[in-house]
């Protein structure tokens, strides 16, 4: 029976979201379980939802009905922020059969084993497959480190739904990304609520200690560091970014806006001074290192010289990408008492005109990149020797090669130019020492140096309690 009962796990918001989702995937593949898309109409949905914006809890309610259509009478479980903020009234949603909250999330898989078990005796767990496990994993694997945060901006509900912060065991990382190696993943993005508070709560260091234990213990060709604080961006943090090319150059720091008055109000930790001198420190020791950002536009009280401020930071510091995010309001947060309400409509011109200046700093930044050579991680064939890879820095580059490559594999490619907001280039061939006469592309010397590693059995949740609600 286990081999016909098939599962899907839906997901909203955040990468630590996404790691968990991919964590669970997993999990219940390892069960026997098939996984599918909602249009494959599973007999087990899971979704983890998100409630960061209003728009997200739209999305979420609408992700629900979608599942319990698709189900047709099967298991719909519920999970994620929302779920923690609005538990009656998922509850009272007819088709929505379990809820659980974000801190008993590793439960749901132990609980549906049980479940199973109940049914059809003891589940012998299936042997990982190292091509499916390579399919379930993003071509950037997410590895969740921490979650929770008390930093207490004024705009932000996730300290309610997330709580405080808590890290992951350093041991218990360590296996996960040596279980992530064994199939052939080249690149890992450490994830988490906050992960800038990593080792906080349990004294096994901070981020760049764990960081460094990575480069040291594992062969995991990259590190990729996923949303950062810049006052979690430490100077021995930064110099393992200057001085190892396995962490990526790039870094995504939250700026909000460039009106010190602005960040005053948000209660954000920096000053705009503060956030130009380590950023531009960073752009000069760092060549080619892309700088991303989120932007909030209609913060409480935002006026036309505030809004102004931040375009000129914008303008300033040499982005690679923005986010923009108009500013919603959450039930219980400090923002909610400020009034001086922002226009709906002053919002969305302004929301328009960051994206548009982000645009034209996204293109400068590609235009940096002509005559470079990057290493590419190749995230799909497009057919007639052309394939799609992510440089190290973050740029999406179409390049073409005059042999096959594969999902996953390291390539050395160098920029040729940009049309419009495509990034243009080839594959760069090296001499091979092997034979002469002959001539090996650089994947297979990058490709090469990473051995197969031996399978550790490191996705299981080991604690078996009860934690429905």
């Amino acid at each position: 029976m286990k081999g016909r009962i098939r599962f899907n796990v839906s997901t909203l918001g955040c990468r630590t979201n996404l790691a968990e989702a991919d964590r669970m995937t997993k999990e219940l593949e390892m069960l026997g379980l098939e996984h599918v898309t909602l249009e494959g109409n599973p007999h087990l949905c899971i979704i983890n939802t998100c409630t960061v914006t209003q728009q997200s809890d739209r999305k979420s309610r609408h992700l629900i009905r979608q599942a319990i259509s698709h189900t047709k009478g099967g298991e719909v479980i519920v999970t994620g922020c929302y779920a923690d903020r609005q538990a009656e009234l998922l509850r009272s949603i007819p088709g929505v059969t379990s809820l659980y909250r974000n801190q008993d999330k590793e439960k749901i898989v132990v609980d549906i084993r049980r479940e199973l078990e109940r049914w059809e005796g003891s589940l012998t767990l299936k042997a990982p497959d190292r091509r499916r496990v390579l399919e379930l994993t993003h071509t950037r694997a997410l590895v969740k480190i921490q979650e929770g945060c008390d930093q207490g901006c004024a705009y932000c509900i996730v300290p309610s739904v997330r709580g405080k912060p808590r890290s992951l065991g350093l041991d218990q990382i360590l296996q996960e990304v040596e279980g992530l190696i064994w199939p052939g993943c080249k690149e890992i993005v450490l994830t988490g609520t906050n992960i800038g508070k990593f080792g906080q709560d349990t004294g096994e260091g901070d981020l760049a200690e764990l960081i460094k234990v990575l480069l040291e213990r594992t062969e995991i060709a990259r590190i990729r560091l996923s949303s950062l604080e810049l006052n979690y961006l430490s100077p021995h943090l930064r110099s393992l970014v200057m001085e190892d090319r396995r962490v990526c150059r790039h870094l995504h720091i939250p700026l909000q806006s460039g009106s010190d008055e602005m960040l005053r109000k948000m209660n954000r930790s920096y000053t705009v001074d503060q956030f130009v001198e380590i950023t531009q420190e960073m752009q000069e020791k760092v060549p080619g290192l892309a700088l991303s950002t989120d932007l909030m536009v209609g913060f409480p009280g935002e006026t036309e010289r505030d809004f102004e401020l931040t375009c000129e930071l914008v303008r300033k510091i040499g982005f690679a990408r923005l986010h923009v995010f108009k500013f919603s309001e959450r039930p219980g947060t400090p923002a909610l008492a400020l009034g001086e309400k922002v226009e709906e409509e002053t919002k969305s011109r302004r929301s328009r005109c960051l994206m548009e200046l982000g645009e034209k700093r996204a293109l400068n930044f590609k235009q940096t990149q002509v005559g470079q050579i990057l290493e590419l991680l190749v995230e799909k064939d497009s057919g007639e020797g052309r394939y799609i890879g992510m440089s190290d820095n973050y740029l999406r580059v179409s390049f073409w090669s005059p042999r096959a490559l594969h999902r996953g594999d390291l390539a050395r490619v160098l920029v040729k130019a940009t049309r419009g907001a495509e990034v243009q280039g080839e594959l760069v061939a090296s001499p091979d020492p092997r034979a002469a006469g002959t001539a090996i592309t650089v994947v297979e010397l990058i490709n090469n140096r990473q051995g197969e590693q031996r399978c550790k059995e490191s996705w299981w949740p080991r604690r078996t309690q009860e934690r429905r609600f």
